[in-house]
């Protein structure tokens, strides 16, 4: 509803307006009066704001062609209507060039009048509109720029940093406050491929992950949604610190999972990267979320991943016991910890020390023991196997290599233990 301010000396006037307005047209409301110009003045200057005002052109201590072109020396939008006799047309024709929009004859009749309001309304809805699409263009433009430059520091690149990194200070977008990490999320695959689900289709699943995260996070304050290379849905979420960073990121995962989950019934993954200070640092935040997400192939149920670092005595032993496990099934494979170190998200060097400080014997030292106890056991097996089918059935492309190993840990070549009661 758009305000109108009936300026006019006669009190008369100013009633039939005011009364006349709410059932001549809906979209005006009577807001305010005054009986000359001067007082509608003081009326603004008190902070009252109209979106029209209808004033008589002629008026005592100031006229309306007065306040017409005092108007238009200020920062005032509100539109104009004169009214004026058939002897002051001279008169209207002035004050049109202080931006008066329309003039009136009086007296009023009540089609004039409501033509009149219909074209100021129509073109305050008009301006409204346009005034609402330039915002709405002006945030789709900022979000679209925070949305590339995160993009650019996740994949390293440097071309287009160095264009939207300055373009991040020109349009005053402040990615992180304080503290940020980015919390990567993506569907289970596993699932996935039980049920199916071709190549084409994934990616329908994996937009509609995007969208829902879009729909929960409209009002996030801070929170940026991006796409990483592998189409995953990518969120930077700020906190004022990094526990609250961590808390944040706990939130945002649990909702958006049980979201994905009601609507298509699959489960998500999620991992929450290292927090940084410095929004051109969010690079080393996916990372080491795309690290811990590394990690679901060890772990028990859908769930937030940590980073690899800052591991509590609980989650140290859970990581050493998936180690062994992850030996005990792979043991004929060719295994190693870079590779369970990848699986897992985490350093060879930290899974090395992690493990010998739990077990105190290194990997390596686990892994031949667990080979080697499996090739004494099918050694002796009735009936008896090859020495070179075992060194296979172990992990062992060399028999050569596998014999020594053997003898090394038992003190006898496998075929004289294969003998032995």
């Amino acid at each position: 509803m758009y305000k109108l301010l009936i300026v006019d000396d006669e009190p008369m006037t100013r009633e039939y307006i005011k009364n006349k307005i709410g059932g001549l047209h809906q979209a005006w409301v009577c807001a305010g009066e005054a009986g000359d110009g001067q007082e509608a003045l003081e009326l603004m200057e008190r902070g009252e704001t109209f979106d029209l005002i209808v004033t008589d052109i002629k008026m005592p201590v100031m006229s309306g062609i007065e306040l017409a072109k005092e108007l238009s020396g200020r920062p005032v939008k509100a539109r104009m209507v004169i009214l004026s006799g058939y002897d002051e047309f001279a008169l209207a024709k002035e004050a049109m060039r202080y931006g008066v929009n329309e003039y009136m004859l009086k007296p009023l009749v009540n089609e004039e009048l409501i033509a009149v309001l219909d074209r100021m309304a129509a073109e305050l809805d008009a301006e409204r509109a346009e005034l609402a699409a330039s915002h709405a263009l002006s945030e789709q433009s900022r979000e679209q720029v925070a949305r590339n430059f995160l993009h650019a520091v996740v994949t390293d690149n440097h071309m287009e940093l160095k264009v939207l990194h300055p373009l991040l200070y020109r349009l005053k977008i402040n990615l992180l406050e304080a503290e940020g990490a980015v919390l990567l999320v993506d569907l289970d695959e596993g699932q996935l491929l039980e049920r199916g689900i071709t190549p084409s289709d994934q990616a329908l699943f994996r937009y509609i992950v995007h969208q829902t995260a879009a729909e929960l996070t409209e009002d996030d304050a801070g929170v940026v949604l991006f796409a990483d290379h592998q189409q995953r849905t990518a969120l930077l979420v700020p906190g004022d610190n990094g526990d609250d960073v961590a808390r944040r990121c706990a939130d945002l995962y649990a909702r958006l999972a049980q979201a994905v989950l009601s609507m298509t019934g699959l489960g998500l993954w999620g991992a929450a990267g290292s927090a940084e200070l410095d929004a051109l640092q969010l690079g080393a935040s996916y990372r080491s979320a795309g690290a811990a997400m590394k990690g679901r192939h060890f772990a028990d149920e859908h769930r937030l991943l940590a980073q690899a670092d800052g591991r509590g005595e609980h989650e140290q032993h859970e990581t050493v016991t998936k180690m062994k496990e992850y030996i005990q099934a792979h043991y004929a494979e060719p295994i190693s910890l870079s590779l369970i170190a990848d699986k897992m998200g985490m350093s060879p060097g930290y899974l090395s020390s992690l493990f010998h400080q739990n077990t105190g014997e290194s990997y390596i030292k686990y892994l031949t023991r667990v080979r080697m106890e499996r090739a004494a056991q099918l050694l002796r097996a009735k009936p008896p196997e090859k020495v070179y089918d075992v060194a296979e059935k172990v992990g062992y492309l060399s028999v050569k290599h596998f014999s020594y190993v053997f003898k090394q840990h038992y003190g006898t070549p496998p075929g004289e233990f294969q003998m032995l009661d």
